[in-house]
């Protein structure tokens, strides 16, 4: 949509703005307003008529019903999948371009409309270089678990071909979700099971998740867990390349925080892996941030042959240093955090944190500055 100067500007609706992620959305979009003729709030039927800041004013949000395509040059989806199923189609049928962090347009079965699967994407990542904005018509985002993860094994990768690290062999990993993970119900429901439990309240309703999350840690049904683990690697092989025969193994577990990520990583390698070239790689990343402080790396002592011991005791002289890593150092934060590494030869453990919420805001809001200015030239 052109004005009267020389600028192009364009109509950009957020659809879930009173979500989880649609809150981050509207955030970021303030501070990275350029080229935005109106913002278009978009809701659900329970939300709309709510009223939203913009720019020092008022939007009152509509329903997806009140909203015509034809109106919406981008839009971004922070919504449930089936409503990315029911509205992309039609913003795309007329014109619009779309950005759905739902990642539901990334993957078969596709919505109406759409002939091949939206590219799959991720700012920073080398594998986004071949991103051709100029032709694109809908991007997805990967999920808050993949997002994490994919940088570290860029890095890697990125590490074996230019530093001479060992090759990576398998990734096994814990990944322990927040109630944010199931949107903005989930934290609702956190909040609420929090409340009834701390008045005693004899009976609580667990959904959406499968038994009471609050002071808990849950572990999702075995179909549930498998297809977390389906969707979260197939997104991983898709954004980094040279994974192909790596083994990934993730299991998903519940954890009473209402934001933030967390990964408990096994990272298996070819050969042994050097401490110091391993940390240049993760240091070295646009999207991680290793440590904190200036603690070496550790390494877990080799066992006796003969003992069988389970505790791996860390020299002192190691951790004086260390300082304390929490989701909560994470919030607002467009990097994943490492804690220091621990090396066991050809093995490494890695704990991973980071904020998706805000980091899958702040990735949308990038690709579509970038897109918008592509699209001026």
């Amino acid at each position: 949509m052109t004005t009267e100067t020389d600028t192009e500007t364009h109509n950009v609706a957020i659809y879930g703005i009173t979500g989880a992620i649609g809150r981050e959305l509207h955030a970021a979009l303030e501070v990275e307003h350029e080229g935005i003729s109106e913002l278009i709030a978009v809701a659900g039927a329970a939300s709309a008529g709510q009223i939203v800041r913009w720019r020092g004013g008022a939007l009152s949000v509509r329903g997806a019903g009140e909203v015509a395509p034809v109106d919406v040059d981008f839009a971004l989806f922070a919504t449930p999948p089936d409503a990315v199923t029911r509205e992309a189609p039609r913003l795309l049928e007329a014109g619009a371009r779309v950005i759905d962090a739902s990642g539901v347009l990334a993957s078969p079965p596709l919505p109406r409309g759409l002939t091949a699967p939206a590219t799959l994407a991720w700012p920073r990542l080398a594998s986004t270089k071949n991103l051709d904005l100029e032709t694109e018509t809908a991007i997805a985002l990967p999920g808050g678990a993949a997002s994490t993860l994919a940088p570290v094994l860029d890095a890697l990768v990125a590490g074996y071909s230019v530093l001479g690290l060992p090759a990576l062999k398998a990734v096994r990993g814990t990944v322990l979700l927040p109630a944010s993970h199931a949107g903005k119900g989930g934290i609702d429901a956190l909040s609420r099971q929090a409340v009834g439990m701390l008045n005693y309240q004899p009976a609580l309703d667990p959904s959406p998740f499968p038994s009471l999350l609050a002071f808990n840690v849950v572990v999702p049904p075995p179909g549930s867990a498998v297809l977390f683990e389906a969707k979260a690697t197939s997104e991983l092989r898709r954004l980094v390349a040279g994974l192909d025969k790596v083994g990934i193994e993730l299991q998903p577990l519940w954890i009473a925080a209402f934001s933030g990520v967390a990964m408990v990583l096994h990272l298996e390698f070819e050969g042994r892996v050097d401490p110091l070239s391993l940390e240049k790689v993760l240091d070295s990343h646009p999207d991680l941030e290793l440590g904190s402080g200036d603690e070496p790396a550790v390494e877990a002592p080799e066992p006796d042959d003969d003992e069988l011991e389970l505790d791996i005791e860390v020299p002192d002289e190691a951790t004086e240093a260390t300082e304390a890593l929490s989701l909560r150092d994470t919030l607002d934060s467009d990097k994943v955090r490492i804690a220091p590494p621990i090396f066991n030869g050809h093995d490494v453990r890695l704990v991973l944190m980071a904020d998706p919420l805000h980091r899958t805001a702040a990735a949308a809001t990038s690709l579509l500055v970038q897109w918008m200015a592509i699209l001026e030239q």
